[in-house]
């Protein structure tokens, strides 16, 4: 049966024009002038937003291998406008690893209120420099090896990305490895220099993880991995925009040195989101949340976020004088692009998934659709 909804701010093609879209079995079918079907106005209807890198949510840790918290989290991202995501296991032990990749293989079969897109695996072959480890287990950190990658993963074919030091011994054995699997490589928690940077572009370097964080950073004789980030016109860079893990100043460089089709937006979220602030124990760490930050319990070392999508966007536009419509882009299209779903997910357009999401001028999630499915309603 067809379903018709329709606004003056629908966003089509990277811009916001008054639109009906038609919807069947799932599926946009059609784009038709406004004024067809439910009309929302002046409210925004943009696609359903997609998490490339996103630990837990709502007291779900995916490294705690819980099928029915994790069920929980996927529930609750619909509030958020989140429709698609990579769900990501981090360094540890072999086996919680191998638990996440099944766990995660799991998700994907489950017929959910967002779609599992796959595993983002963040290590374990990361730099053990104190700099670059960030709030990684040093002692579950490994040098890159093509036969323990095949360990962590098994038979399963649902890892899409891995984060990694692209620096390390063999490192270039491993990406040309992911490379024949169609997995991309992502650099971070890496010291990777600029000529190291420019051989690793050479064995499929892609993206970069978390840009600024856990990576060696810009100085003036080094640009250093994070000038990498920002230099690599055909590489993907990743950005926290909670304010914390980078400033709102820094976030507005890499808005401006980027082409932006190129900047991804991620909450880089761990199980205390949506959780009372106060002191959490996640994979043998004391983790504390205040100010809606989370922190290695009595320090000011930062340990992920507990950040929404919406709220991303929401904030590069207030905070870093980003358009409405490139940091829409930075969340759904873009995403989408770097994973090779554009083609149904990321974008309103005829074929796609009818994921999305209607929005106020605040950036209040006012409904959700998944595959057309109303799977929030405020």
């Amino acid at each position: 049966m067809k379903q018709y909804v329709c606004s003056k701010n629908v966003f089509v093609d990277g811009k916001f024009v008054p639109a009906s879209l038609e919807v069947e079995d799932g599926k946009i079918t059609n784009i038709l002038e406004y004024g067809f079907g439910e009309n929302f106005g002046d409210k925004r209807i943009i696609p359903g937003l997609i998490d490339i890198h996103t630990h837990g949510g709502y007291g779900c840790e995916i490294n705690d291998n819980d099928y029915d918290k994790a069920k929980v989290w996927m529930a609750n991202l619909p509030s958020e406008a989140t429709t698609s995501l990579l769900i990501s296991p981090y360094t540890a032990t072999v086996q919680q690893m191998q638990e996440g990749v099944a766990l995660v293989d799991r998700l994907m079969k489950e017929d959910l209120d967002v779609t599992v897109l796959g595993s983002h695996l963040e290590g374990p072959f990361l730099s053990k420099d104190p700099k670059y480890i960030g709030a990684m287990r040093e002692d579950c950190i490994v040098e890159p090896s093509v036969a323990l990658y095949k360990e962590i993963v098994g038979d399963y074919d649902s890892v899409k990305l891995m984060t990694m030091a692209c620096e390390k011994e063999n490192a270039f054995e491993l990406m040309d490895y992911l490379q024949s699997q169609n997995v991309i490589v992502s650099g971070g928690h890496t010291g990777l220099e600029y000529e190291q940077g420019l051989e690793a572009l050479k064995h499929g370097l892609k993206g970069f993880t978390h840009t600024f964080n856990a990576m060696r950073g810009v100085h003036h004789r080094e640009v250093g991995t994070a000038g990498c980030s920002l230099l690599f016109d055909d590489c993907y860079s990743e950005a926290i925009c909670d304010g914390y893990h980078v400033s709102f100043p820094a976030l507005r460089l890499i808005f401006k040195c980027k082409p932006k089709d190129k900047v991804v937006l991620i909450t880089d979220a761990l199980a205390i989101k949506g959780m009372p602030e106060g002191l959490y124990d996640l994979d043998g760490f004391a983790i504390e949340m205040r100010n809606g930050c989370a922190y290695l319990a009595g320090t000011d070392k930062l340990s992920g976020s507990t950040l929404s999508m919406i709220k991303c966007v929401k904030n590069v536009v207030e905070q870093c004088d980003v358009s409405v419509e490139d940091a829409v882009l930075a969340a759904s299209t873009n995403p989408a692009t770097y994973l090779g779903v554009e083609n149904t997910k990321g974008r309103l357009a005829v074929g796609n998934d009818a994921d999305m999401a209607v929005i106020d001028e605040d950036f209040n999630v006012l409904r959700t659709y998944h595959k057309g499915k109303v799977v929030y309603q405020k």
